[in-house]
C-alpha cells in the first residue's frame, strides 16, 4: 500500500512539473536578449506557461524574464495604459505560432486588433502582472475563436 502511495505521489509530482515547449517563432531578438541576460534557457522559459500556454504569475521565471522584456519594449504608456501600436504589432507577429490555419500578415493584424479590443485594458498590480493577464486573455480569446493550434 505504501509503495502505491509513493508511486502515485511521484506521478503527481512529475505531471505537475511538466511544461510545454516554446515555439522557435516566439524567440525574437528581445526574448533572446532577455534569455541571455537572465540566464534562462528555452527549457526554463517553458516553465512560465501551463499546458494551455497561460502565463504563470506569480512565478520566479516569469517575473525575472518579463521584467527584462518590459524594460526593453515600450509595452506601456507613461499613464500605465498599454501601448496599443506596439502590442498589436507584436501580437500580429506571434499569432501564426498559435493558430491552426496559416494566416497572412493582414489577417494576423486584423486578429491582433480584435483580440486587443477584448484584452487591452491593463489589469494587475504591476507591469508584469498586467502583461501576464493580457497574455492569458489572448490565449482565452484564441480558444474562443477556435483557431488555436
Amino acid at each position: 500500500m505504501l509503495r502505491k502511495t509513493v508511486l502515485c505521489l511521484f506521478i503527481a509530482c512529475f505531471a505537475s512539473v511538466r511544461s510545454i515547449e516554446i515555439p522557435d517563432g516566439l524567440i525574437d531578438e528581445t526574448a533572446a536578449a532577455c534569455m541571455k541576460e537572465t540566464n534562462v534557457d528555452k527549457a526554463k522559459l517553458s516553465e512560465m506557461f501551463d499546458d494551455d500556454f497561460h502565463m504563470k504569475y506569480p512565478h520566479d521565471v516569469t517575473s525575472k524574464f518579463m521584467e527584462c522584456a518590459v524594460g526593453k519594449v515600450d509595452y506601456f504608456h507613461e499613464d500605465g495604459g498599454f501601448n496599443k501600436d506596439v502590442i498589436t504589432k507584436d501580437l500580429a507577429k506571434s499569432l501564426p505560432n498559435f493558430v491552426a490555419d496559416k494566416i497572412d500578415n493582414e489577417k494576423a493584424a486584423e486578429m491582433a486588433k480584435e483580440i486587443y479590443h477584448e484584452c487591452g485594458t491593463p489589469k494587475g498590480e504591476n507591469s508584469i502582472e498586467k502583461v501576464a493577464n493580457f497574455h492569458n486573455c489572448v490565449m482565452v480569446e484564441l480558444k474562443k475563436k477556435k483557431t488555436a493550434a
